[in-house]
C-alpha cells in the first residue's frame, strides 16, 4: 500500500509533534533541580486561601518558607541577605530541601525533629 503525498506529510507532521511534545514533557519532569537554586516560588493551598513562599538558595540546600511575601522578596536580592533571613527564621526550625528529577523535598529541622514533606511529578 502506497501513501499518497498528504498522507506522508501528515503522518511526518505528527511524529514530529509527539517528539516535541514529548521531548519537552520530559525535560519539564526531569530538570527540577536545575531550576530551583536562586528563584522564589508561590504555593497556593488546594483551598486557595493560604500562600507560602519558598526562597531556595544560590548554592547549597538551604530553603526559606514563610507566609509574608515581603520577607520573600527580601531573601531574594542577594545571598547575604538570604543568610541574614534564614539565620533569623532559623530560630523556628531550620528549612533545606532535596530535588532530584522529578521530585522536591522539603524538610524542617525543629527541636531535634525532622518534618519531611514531598512533592512528586513535578514539572518546570
Amino acid at each position: 500500500m502506497k501513501l499518497s503525498k498528504k498522507q506522508m506529510t501528515a503522518t511526518f507532521m505528527t511524529a514530529v509533534l509527539v517528539v516535541i511534545v514529548g521531548g519537552g514533557y520530559y525535560y519539564a519532569s526531569h530538570s527540577i533541580a536545575k531550576h530551583l537554586p536562586g528563584h522564589v516560588y508561590e504555593y497556593t493551598s488546594v483551598s486557595g486561601n493560604q500562600n507560602a513562599y519558598m526562597t531556595f538558595a544560590d548554592n547549597g540546600d538551604q530553603v526559606i518558607v514563610t507566609p509574608d511575601k515581603d520577607t520573600t522578596l527580601k531573601t531574594s536580592n542577594s545571598a547575604s541577605d538570604f543568610q541574614k533571613i534564614y539565620k533569623e527564621n532559623a530560630k523556628s526550625g531550620k528549612w533545606n530541601y532535596k530535588a532530584q528529577g522529578n521530585k522536591l523535598t522539603i524538610s524542617k529541622l525543629q527541636d531535634n525533629k525532622v518534618s519531611l514533606w514531598q512533592y512528586n511529578d513535578m514539572l518546570v
